[in-house]
């Protein structure tokens, strides 16, 4: 016997959040320490801040 009944729809739901930081150094920093991050599956990060070391 199947796990779900015929009518109901075997799904899963992925949620993404992207964001374009525009370099932001602030908005990265903001991103990252919220806590609301954690509800979201994949998070895509659009022009991060980069250090004169070349990092992020």
């Amino acid at each position: 016997m199947s796990e779900h009944p015929d009518n109901t729809p075997n799904s899963v739901q992925l949620c993404i959040w992207q964001q374009n930081l525009n370099t932001s150094l602030t908005a990265q920093a903001s991103l990252l320490n919220n806590r609301e991050i954690a509800n979201w599956d994949l998070i895509t990060l659009q022009e991060p801040h980069i250090n004169f070391l070349r990092n992020t």
